[in-house]
């Protein structure tokens, strides 16, 4: 199957692309950016085998690649408490829980590292595919820091509730390792890592309410409104 993009940006990746989609939907304009869920395209992204397949994509009129690729690897390993429940730290910290096996931080990121291996992959792809484009890769936006929000709206974390929800300050901590992680990947093939807009965020880094989604991970069509105004500087359309 053959798909062309005619607009002069394209967002792709994966869930986090759907609050861009919602922005764009109830703003009725599309901003001049086609934006693509890999999970719902089947013809360019085998969900089950995270492989790409991007050899039928036509994007001779797009200048602007921006990747949303994965991005809650950190949720679904610290979002819920393990059966042994761990934190992350370093080995002269003061303040480690006692009742927490204790995990090094350069070795929780060596291990995030390991596990986003396929992310890389993919960008490394597109870079292949289409190397003449602008890239740019979207971070995914930080943890939301209400338990009770998390409780309503669990998402595919239902079954595993009972369990317990990781305090907010290690959450915030994996998400900064995860951080750590994709700009390496970015400054190894020269991609311009953007971060969250600091509007949706509070003091401490954490999603605000207005942006939280009806479930535990993502934006909702604020945030997405957010990121438009924030990548139009990456576009041709600002």
């Amino acid at each position: 199957m053959n798909l062309k993009i005619s607009t002069d940006t394209l967002i792709i990746g994966m869930s986090h692309v759907e609050a861009i989609i919602k922005a764009q939907n109830i703003s009725n304009d599309d901003f001049g950016i086609t934006v693509v869920n890999l999970n719902s395209s089947p013809e360019i992204f085998v969900l089950k085998e995270r492989k790409l397949s991007l050899q039928g994509i036509d994007l001779e009129e797009v200048s602007n690649i921006i990747l949303s690729l994965g991005g809650n690897f950190h949720n679904m390993f610290g979002l819920i408490e393990n059966p042994v429940k761990f934190t992350v730290g370093d080995f002269d910290a003061t303040n480690q829980d006692s009742e927490r096996h204790f995990i090094p931080h350069n070795m929780m990121v060596d291990y995030f590292s390991f596990r986003l291996q396929p992310i890389l992959s993919h960008m490394k792809e597109f870079k292949k595919h289409f190397p003449d484009k602008n890239y740019v890769c979207l971070f995914p936006p930080p943890p939301i820091n209400d338990d009770n929000h998390i409780r309503q709206f669990p998402g595919i974390f239902r079954p595993r509730l009972k369990n317990g929800i990781v305090p907010k300050e290690l959450r915030m901590r994996l998400y900064k390792i995860q951080e750590t992680v994709y700009s390496k990947f970015c400054d190894s093939l020269n991609i311009e890592l953007v971060l969250p807009p600091n509007s949706t965020m509070d003091g401490n880094g954490f999603l605000l309410k207005e942006f939280w989604n009806n479930d535990p991970t993502h934006g909702n069509q604020n945030y997405g409104r957010e990121l438009l105004t924030q990548l139009s500087k990456y576009t041709s359309k600002n």
